[in-house]
């Protein structure tokens, strides 16, 4: 009998590096496009009497869930998460009884192993498996993962801990009075073949939010309110880009700013601007390397239109 360590790197093309970056320097991985092909390559990997000593699984994630063909999007049968057990736990439960004694399964997303969500799908993978079982909480690349690591294992549910990049909320009884401070700062600026076009939040007249996991091909778009717009574009800070580039962000949504008449008419031609889960950073165009930072309460507005 042979002990055998299995890594698997998610197969997607709604990737922003991380998941190709992780492929590109693992030997010998096994690509997976769905929770099911994932089991099917593991067991034809495996012989008769193997037994998996540790098994990685790699992709994009966020608390509670982990990316296992869909990248950064919602595609049925595409993650394993708390909330979608019936995509998933059947495939899983085909692996049971192929793990060796001390087997350990390492689920390398971004802050999968984050908050109840994260405890909570470590324990059912735990339980379902009968191995141990951990993830981070802070966020992924292909070379380290950031924050803690949480352990689960059979019987033993981990205490939940909290994303290592969670933002502390910024309550303010006057923030309706605040809105409007920071819009006439400083300017995005979004990448249009090989010049920047710039656009600052006072010049925004409106913004749409495209929601992700949308089934049967219907897309599901909200245009904001006037005082949900003011309130994104005061979470905005523009002062400063960051480079995201090959971090394992999942993806809650796609903004499209809309901008007042005669104010950078190329803009309404750019790409839509996805908003990282969890993270509170936007990505203009699908840039990630010029990204801005949201903050937390802007992303909740989203999080519940």
């Amino acid at each position: 009998m042979a002990e055998v360590d299995i890594t698997v790197v998610e197969d997607t093309e709604n990737d922003n590096g991380y998941d190709w970056l992780s492929g590109a320097l693992t030997a010998g991985e096994i690509d997976a496009e769905s929770v099911e092909d994932m089991v099917d390559k593991i067991l034809e990997k495996l012989g008769d009497d193997d037994c998996i000593r540790s098994l990685t699984i790699i992709g994009h994630g966020s608390p509670g869930n982990i990316s296992v063909g869909d990248g950064q999007g919602h595609e049925e049968g595409g993650h394993m998460a708390t909330w979608n057990q019936d995509e998933w736990k059947d495939q899983i439960d085909r692996l049971q009884g192929r793990f060796c004694e001390d087997a350990v399964v390492t689920l390398r997303g971004c802050n999968t192993g984050a908050e109840e969500d994260g405890a909570n799908l470590l324990a059912l993978l735990a339980d379902c498996l009968d191995v141990t079982v951990r993830a981070p909480t802070g966020t992924c690349n292909a070379l380290w993962a950031g924050g803690e690591w949480v352990t689960a294992t059979p019987g033993s549910p981990p205490e939940p801990k909290p994303s290592a990049d969670a933002k502390k909320k910024k309550e303010s009884k006057d923030a309706d009075k605040k809105l409007n401070e920071k819009v006439t700062k400083t300017a995005m600026f979004f990448r249009a073949g090989d010049r920047f076009v710039a656009l600052a939040p006072a010049d925004v007249a409106a913004i749409t939010f495209t929601r992700t996991g949308v089934t049967d091909g219907n897309v599901e778009v909200v245009e904001l309110s006037e005082k949900q717009t003011r309130f994104v574009l005061s979470g905005l800070d523009v002062s400063e880009a960051v480079n995201i580039l090959g971090y394992g962000y999942d993806i809650l949504g796609y903004l499209s700013f809309r901008p007042k008449s005669g104010h950078n008419p190329e803009l309404l031609e750019m790409a839509p601007t996805p908003v990282v889960a969890g993270h509170g950073i936007i990505v203009p165009a699908g840039d990630w390397c010029m990204s801005y930072r949201l903050s937390e309460a802007a992303e909740e507005v989203l999080a519940k239109l």
